[in-house]
């Protein structure tokens, strides 16, 4: 208190903290400023000197305006210089200097909050995924033991809506018990195996397509189990096989679902066969003794004739622009789109050379040579993170009617049939990984393989999206339904078809080929050009044969000339 006896003049910010402090170094701002604020009331009210009970009192009133903020918390009073505590000064200075303190100690605690957030978010959801996925690689079979998956209610902020949305669903499945109470054994343990073989696979399916299992599903991924693919061979007029029976004398359908059970539990997920998908080609099948060589070859050769792919040559003006490295089109005016597009990607070759994210590089290499040679009056070709519709009804065909539904699957390109009944899907591409510097891939093999899987099984969705609607056809018909993929790992693409064959699905290599990374090597256009070109043939095929099937259905169910059938669909992935 002894401070304030001197003259008013020295009455400073700078002065009177000094003094408090350098008398007890103990104190905190805080402490210091509350005993300032304690001296100064008594000085107003038992002072000797009219003009310091004035000052104290007018430092008072104004301190008092400013204490609704938190001004005076710590270390929020730095002076940037003296100033005489007046009426006016000391509410200026103070305000300005302590706003800005308290903006800059608001952003370091937010700030601070934020960093803990992300590592504590972190460190939980990389503790869970590995759980979730060790927990899933060990317990996926058939053993009668293993636990069904709890379902999820969907969380809601309001109490009444969620008691609601509890009673509802408590009463929906009180009323399977009871429908489960009224069938025979036989009938009930088929539709819990059903129920359970449903929800597993949504499981098996969340795991497998969720990015935060990427990583660890690649490294579960054994490479020396992987074999190089292998082209389908170049079909050729024969007699189809038989549905069931191989010239082996085997049954197809058998010897798949023994080989289903081969499959060792730690790579289920990422096989092939495990989602009732045939990989013939063959990068999946090692250690496949259900199958022998000459199944394999006889399968794939019939797949080969139902497909009939056969790329043809370019017209000769075109070959004649791509032995001229696509440089003079002037005088052709057929291809002036395509020449358009061909010369931005050349304008653009310069970035090869550096690394690229997927989106990158599937812009300026893939998507201009997409567009300029699809029919897009048959296609409606959509780029990006794009949803599969077929996924999101498979993944919600079997779920709880109250709870929330599930989206669908993404793919990086999807290609729709626009004059079909259904608006079939039946192209679908995907991007494995971006590219590192000099122009080599990012993606390693085990990340090419995991999204070769991904890919095959939105094909298949596909498919049993169009099939599970059409059940007053015979099965020649829904063998003819052909779908398309393609993926692309840096600058190479590999295209894939596949067809439902009587309760299992083929799949196969149809094509590759390699886009130019440098300016002088854009003659490497003419290979894709051949294969997109043959590519718009089968679309036009595969448009055909959805409406062939849509008709076929109608007048089978109306007409009678067909009865009722299902067809085999490898819906519930798992093996019986």
């Amino acid at each position: 208190m002894d401070f304030f006896e001197k003259k008013v003049s020295e009455w400073t910010c700078e002065n009177v903290l000094n003094h408090y402090k350098g008398n007890n170094p103990q104190l905190t701002l805080k402490q210091a400023l509350d005993s300032i604020n304690k001296d100064l009331k008594r000085i107003s009210k038992d002072g000797s000197d009219a003009m310091c009970r004035e000052k104290a009192e007018a430092i008072i009133v104004n301190w008092k305006k400013l204490n609704n903020s938190w001004l005076f918390g710590y270390e929020l009073l730095v002076p940037a210089k003296p100033y005489t505590l007046g009426r006016s000064e000391w509410t200026k200075d103070l305000k300005k200097n302590n706003r800005k303190q308290e903006l800059i100690l608001e952003r370091d605690i937010l700030m601070t909050e934020q960093h803990n957030e992300v590592i504590r978010t972190a460190l939980v959801r990389d503790q869970a995924v590995r759980t979730t996925l060790t927990r899933q690689l060990e317990i996926f079979g058939n053993e009668p033991h293993v636990q069904t998956p709890t379902r999820k209610r969907r969380n809601s902020n309001d109490g009444l809506t969620r008691n609601a949305n509890d009673q509802e669903e408590g009463r929906f499945l009180q009323e399977e018990r009871d429908e489960l109470g009224n069938q025979s054994g036989d009938e009930k343990d088929k539709i819990s195996k059903k129920r359970k073989d449903c929800e597993v696979e949504e499981e098996c399916s969340s795991i497998l397509f969720d990015e935060k299992n990427e990583d660890s599903l690649i490294e579960s991924i054994d490479e020396s189990k992987l074999i190089n693919e292998t082209r389908l061979p170049i079909s050729k007029p024969s007699e189809n096989i038989s549905e069931y029976k191989l010239s082996s004398g085997g049954d197809l359908l058998t010897m798949f679902k023994k080989y289903q059970k081969s499959i060792p539990k730690c790579r289920r997920v990422t096989t092939p066969a495990y989602w009732g998908i045939l990989d013939l080609t063959r990068e999946s099948l090692s250690g496949c003794k259900e199958f022998s060589e000459r199944d394999i070859q006889e399968l794939s050769q019939d797949f080969s004739n139902t497909i009939s792919w056969n790329p043809k040559s370019a017209p000769d003006y075109l070959q004649e622009y791509f032995n001229k490295n696509c440089e003079e089109s002037h005088q052709i005016k057929d291809i002036k789109k395509l020449h358009t597009n061909i010369q931005f990607i050349k304008e653009n070759m310069y970035s090869f050379n550096d690394s690229m994210t997927e989106e990158e590089l599937k812009m300026i290499s893939t998507f201009p040579i997409f567009r300029s040679i699809l029919q897009l009056n048959v296609v409606k070709d959509a780029w990006g993170e794009i949803q599969v519709y077929s996924t999101k009804n498979a993944r919600n065909e079997n779920s709880n009617p109250f709870q929330r539904a599930r989206l669908g699957r993404k793919v990086d390109m999807k290609g729709t049939l626009k004059n079909t009944p259904n608006k079939f899907e039946a192209l679908f591409g995907e991007v494995s990984g971006g590219m590192a510097s000099l122009g080599i891939s990012s993606s390693s093999r085990k990340k090419r393989y995991l999204d070769k899987v991904k890919l095959s099984i939105m094909m298949r969705d596909s498919l049993n999206n169009a099939l599970k609607g059409c059940r007053h056809v015979d099965n020649n018909q829904r063998k003819n339904l052909v779908v398309y993929g393609w993926l692309q790992v840096g600058f190479e693409l590999n295209f894939y078809a596949m067809n439902w064959f009587g309760g299992l699905y083929r799949f196969g290599l149809l094509d590759h080929c390699i886009l130019p990374s440098q300016e002088d090597d854009c003659g490497l256009f003419e290979d894709i050009y051949c294969i997109l070109k043959e590519l718009n043939i089968k679309l036009l095929q595969t448009e055909k044969s959805v409406k062939e099937l849509y008709r076929s259905n109608t007048l089978g169910k109306r007409r009678r000339t067909t009865m009722e059938n299902s067809p085999a669909l490898n819906m519930n992935r798992t093996p019986d």
